[in-house]
């Protein structure tokens, strides 16, 4: 749904209703389904620049739900190379979205959330996020990084 509206209000609104009925539902088993759907979804396509709502509703998500940062960084690390892998693509409004995924996965995760990464993906990300920021032209990319 995320991926086909066009209407960006409309996509807010259904974001907010999702998190809302996670938050509600207090058990880790529709947590898992939205995270494994989410990890699918991104797997199967290839133009990235689709799933900027995703990314939004991941961000969204995370913030709203601190818990679900410990499952995503401990049992998703395919995912979290697909959130590194998004951090190449030029489109700055995407970049901003996935930097502020990663600030809300390793804010709500605590002090120790940058433990919990592999090694591999925990360097991928720095080296991903210096680029990214060296590159930045937007104000809102540009905090996120820093």
């Amino acid at each position: 749904m995320l991926q086909s509206e066009e209407d960006p209000v409309t996509v807010e609104k259904v974001d907010q209703v999702v998190v809302q009925l996670l938050l509600e539902f207090q058990n880790e088993l529709p947590f898992h389904f939205v995270l494994d759907k989410v990890h699918k979804q991104l797997s199967d396509q290839l133009s990235v620049k689709r799933f900027l709502p995703t990314f939004n509703f991941l961000g969204n998500l995370l913030k709203t739900v601190p818990n679900v940062a410990q499952s995503l960084l401990t049992q998703y690390v395919p995912l979290l190379d697909l959130l590194c892998s998004a951090l190449v693509y030029p489109d700055e409004v995407l970049k901003t979205s996935v930097v502020n995924v990663w600030l809300q996965l390793l804010r709500t995760s605590g002090d120790t959330g940058a433990q919990y990464l592999p090694i591999a993906t925990r360097d991928r990300l720095c080296i991903l996020l210096l680029q990214t920021l060296n590159s930045a032209n937007s104000a809102q990319l540009i905090k996120n990084c820093a």
